[in-house]
């Protein structure tokens, strides 16, 4: 996912490696959470009022992600704890 930053080229932000995704490869629910809260931020040092309502915009949109990756989660715990049927 592009990212962008300020610093060194080359250089990472911090919270780079804090990023996890699952085994699949898929962000779980509170990595989106906190990439809507960081849209969220964002819109909040801003003072055009169109990119405001963009970056608000990303957030929502982040929110569902976090909301889908729940569900997607939930799933996965489910069919893990599911007693195998013998047949």
């Amino acid at each position: 996912m592009f990212s962008c930053w300020r610093g060194d080229v080359g250089q990472r932000p911090q919270q780079f490696s804090q990023r996890r995704a699952s085994a699949s490869g898929q962000r779980n629910a509170a990595y989106w959470l906190n990439k809507a809260e960081e849209a969220r931020t964002r819109a909040a040092g801003m003072h055009n009022p169109d990119a405001i309502a963009t970056m608000l915009d990303i957030a929502a949109k982040y929110e569902e992600m976090a909301q889908q990756a729940e569900r997607r989660e939930i799933r996965a715990t489910a069919k893990a704890t599911k007693p195998k049927s013998s047949n």
